[in-house]
């Protein structure tokens, strides 16, 4: 319903959860519950609003939706639990629809951003240099699978700003060649370095809205509450 993928740490304290779908709806999207207490979890927020462990956050942790083939590609060694409700596997087709629905998004405490994912695949270098609650980053799109990643601009003790030439993403200050899918360097002065993923995820943007109504958005002046659904 929200098109959220997102990981979390499902230990609380020293007690270890295990987490199910409650077959309700909160604000369109879905409930979880815990076994062990019977909180009821929003699954966009993390966070339990009701029951013994109201007000409790799980901790979030970096994940990324692509392509089985581009994963692959990647992490060779990879094991997979197949276990689809619907489709058969991921399309880059999903983006190919009117309006910007599509966000990669932020949370920071109470802060939160979200770059429409439309309007990055729209741009001639889809990726933007930015800086935010006071860390430089990257919201990068690889126009082959269509995967989104958000990273920090920090290596070591330099800063970097990167760019799309032609089918490659460098950074201006080394040259340095990078893996837009899984941030790391494959060619130039920085090969194996490796860019620290943030927490980004993928979200529906008028459900990122309507549960962070504080939030930014990308590009400047667009809101997705204030439009009418697609």
């Amino acid at each position: 319903m929200c098109f959220n993928g997102i990981v979390y740490v499902r230990r609380v304290g020293k007690q270890k959860l295990t987490l199910g779908v409650s077959g309700m709806l909160w604000q369109s999207s879905v409930v979880l519950y815990d076994q062990e207490t019977r909180s009821l979890w929003s699954h966009i927020l993390g966070q339990a609003k009701a029951g013994p462990l109201r007000g409790t956050r799980l901790r979030q942790i970096p994940s990324v939706i692509t392509t089985w083939k581009r994963w692959k590609q990647a992490h060779p060694q990879t094991t997979v639990g197949y276990l689809p409700p619907t489709a058969k596997r991921f399309r880059r087709q999903f983006l190919q629809v009117p309006r910007r629905v599509f966000v990669i998004a932020l949370r920071r405490g109470k802060a939160a951003r979200a770059w429409s994912l439309r309007d990055l695949a729209l741009r001639q270098d889809p990726c933007l240099n930015e800086t935010w609650q006071g860390e430089p980053l990257v919201v990068v799109l690889d126009p082959k699978s269509y995967t989104a990643r958000v990273f920090s601009r920090c290596v070591g003790s330099r800063v970097l700003e990167f760019y799309w030439q032609g089918e490659r993403w460098l950074d201006r200050q080394s040259g340095t060649g990078w893996d837009p899918v899984t941030g790391r360097g494959l060619e130039g002065p920085l090969r194996g370095a490796q860019l620290r993923q943030l927490e980004g995820f993928l979200s529906y943007s008028r459900i990122w809205a309507q549960f962070h109504p504080q939030s930014q958005f990308w590009p400047p002046g667009w809101n997705p509450a204030q439009e009418t659904p697609p």
